[in-house]
């Protein structure tokens, strides 16, 4: 379970607009909940305030390539820390 502790302040985009880190987790938790998804190795947990990696293998492989850079599941884990993401 990976909880948010950002600062509300940061709506995750920089002065030329690209999306950063924190839109693009938001956009792919999103899309995971839509019925028919690609992909369901994440989700949002019932209360709406952490998500989790069912399945680190699929995550890596299915949803993480349409949203992200990381290749490896700590370089995405480390990404969430420099966020303030906690498990």
């Amino acid at each position: 379970m990976i909880e948010d502790h950002r600062d509300d302040k940061d709506f995750g985009l920089t002065n030329a607009g690209r999306e950063q880190f924190p839109v693009k987790l938001y956009a792919m938790l999103e899309l995971s909940e839509v019925q028919g998804a690609r992909f369901i190795a994440v989700i949002w947990l019932s209360h709406g305030l952490a998500f989790k990696i069912h399945d680190e293998r699929e995550f890596m492989e299915v949803a993480v390539p349409i949203f992200f850079n990381q290749a490896n599941i700590c370089s995405f884990y480390r990404q969430l820390n420099v966020w303030g993401y906690s498990r």
